[in-house]
């Protein structure tokens, strides 16, 4: 069993549900999925397994080898009637700062959402505390970044803020006008 978690709602440090993980489990750091995904929010988060609908949604990434620890989080979530234990591609900070994609599994919901829904989020985090969202980078219109972290061409959107982390740590990269 894949033994990462990406958590995108009350399972993150300073929420609700985190008593779950605390003790039983490593936080990695923050990630971000690769791709968009839609997150919902109204009342609880809701993740959809729909690849490349919605934006790249920002979380948690934990180490999770305690058996007992998934049958708890799968009781919490409702596996697999309410949500759906699913794998998922995440970009995480490693320790030497560098940037890493992980697979990680998390809980994609179960239920279905008016197909004509359009009201997404990036983070969880962001809508509890009111912050104001960031924007999607095209990643096609930076080829280079793009050959450089393996990323497949049909990967053509990622977060702002993980772009800027990338130029960082790869430095090199042209800057695109839209960033001038």
């Amino acid at each position: 069993m894949n033994k990462f978690l990406f958590v995108y709602g009350t399972l993150q440090r300073g929420c609700d549900n985190h008593r779950l993980l605390e003790g039983s489990s490593e936080f990695c750091g923050t990630a971000c999925t690769v791709i968009p995904y839609p997150l919902v929010v109204e009342g609880l988060p809701y993740l959809l397994n729909q690849p490349n609908r919605g934006k790249c949604v920002r979380g948690e990434l934990y180490s999770v080898e305690n058996f007992e620890t998934w049958k708890r989080l799968d009781r919490l979530e409702g596996h697999p009637t309410h949500y759906r234990r699913g794998y998922i591609e995440v970009c995480c900070p490693t320790l030497n700062d560098d940037l890493t994609v992980v697979t990680a599994q998390t809980y994609f919901y179960a239920c279905n959402l008016p197909s004509n829904y359009r009201k997404y989020y990036r983070s969880y985090r962001d809508v509890i505390d009111r912050r104001p969202e960031s924007e999607d980078i095209q990643l096609h219109e930076h080829p280079k970044m793009q050959e450089k972290l393996g990323i497949p061409a049909d990967h053509v959107i990622i977060d702002r803020e993980v772009y800027k982390q990338l130029r960082k740590i790869h430095g090199g990269v042209p800057q695109s006008k839209s960033f001038a």
